[in-house]
């Protein structure tokens, strides 16, 4: 699996025809940011179409939880679990927290998160890049300003 720490990107991957399975990974990867959930489980975030693509329909597994923003463009975002476990309240807002940070919606204040199984997320035929569409989502309220990634952003400054 990916490397450890907060996400940064890897480069580009391999060059003009160098490749195969090992660059494509870093290359795919470079499109996802890891944030450390407070139980310690790793979060998974879209930094593009191309990594939303890969968390949704490549990462993400069954016993994760798959999140998004309701009616707006943003980052896919997969709370990584193992079998058996249930993701904690606490772990669930943090990941809503970011799906929300991580959105066209991020100066909303409080807003509505879908969140379902990965199983229940597709590509539709003919989507472009990035696009899914859910079944059997339920609503969690994230808030931007709350996220691991807007403190992030404030220690910068």
């Amino acid at each position: 699996k990916g490397g450890g720490g907060k996400a940064g990107a890897a480069g580009k991957g391999a060059g003009a025809g160098g490749g195969g399975k090992k660059a494509r990974k870093e290359e795919m990867m470079s499109a996802i940011r890891t944030y450390t959930a407070p139980s310690g489980k790793e979060v998974l975030v879209g930094r593009n179409s191309r990594g939303n693509e890969a968390v949704s329909l490549q990462i993400g597994k069954e016993p994760d939880v798959w999140f998004h923003v309701r009616g707006a463009p943003g980052a896919h975002v997969i709370l990584r679990q193992q079998a058996g476990d249930n993701a904690s309240d606490e772990d669930m807002r943090f990941a809503a927290d970011l799906a929300a940070f991580h959105s066209k919606l991020r100066t909303g204040g409080k807003v509505d998160v879908s969140y379902t199984s990965p199983k229940f997320v597709r590509k539709p035929s003919g989507g472009r890049l990035g696009m899914v569409s859910i079944d059997k989502e339920k609503v969690i309220t994230g808030r931007p300003d709350d996220s691991e990634a807007a403190a992030e952003e404030a220690r910068e400054r």
